[in-house]
């Protein structure tokens, strides 16, 4: 809830019930994308912030922001130990991407080593790719597929 699409889209312009971001990395490929719950008459509009939030994130993103993200993955990480669940299903992905597991301490070194210029230069090549729009119900999809087009 404290995402800057969050803010934008559902709690300055009240455009969506729900909206986030989300990312999936494999060994060879990723995907990253956006959700948003939003009236007929408002996807437009939530899509073009959406789109704009993208493209933000690839070029002005500051040191404080980045502290956050941080923090949010650092606790993230720390309260899903607490889970059996969590950890097996970290676990399978480490597996899956990496062929081995990595220790707690593993992952906080590598997420503590993360540069504005690495998520400058991954953001910038997630929006290089191609890009797909979903939409169930009604809608102008036309509108929506030509922003990220």
């Amino acid at each position: 809830m404290s995402s800057r699409l969050f803010q934008k889209v559902r709690e300055e312009k009240g455009l969506a019930y729900s909206v986030y971001a989300f990312a999936d990395g494999f060994e060879q490929s990723g995907l990253f994308g956006a959700y948003v719950n939003a009236d007929e008459d408002q996807i437009v509009e939530a899509a073009e912030i959406i789109r704009s939030e993208m493209e933000d994130s690839a070029r002005k993103l500051d040191d404080q922001e980045i502290g956050r993200a941080k923090a949010l993955l650092r606790s993230s990480l720390m309260m899903g130990l607490e889970s059996p669940a969590s950890r097996i299903d970290a676990a399978a992905g480490q597996l899956f991407v990496y062929g081995a597991l990595m220790t707690p301490e593993e992952i906080l070194e590598r997420i503590e080593a993360i540069t504005p210029e690495d998520l400058k230069r991954c953001a910038g090549r997630a929006l290089q790719g191609p890009c797909a729009v979903s939409m169930v119900g009604p809608g102008n999809a036309g509108a929506v597929l030509a922003l990220f087009s």
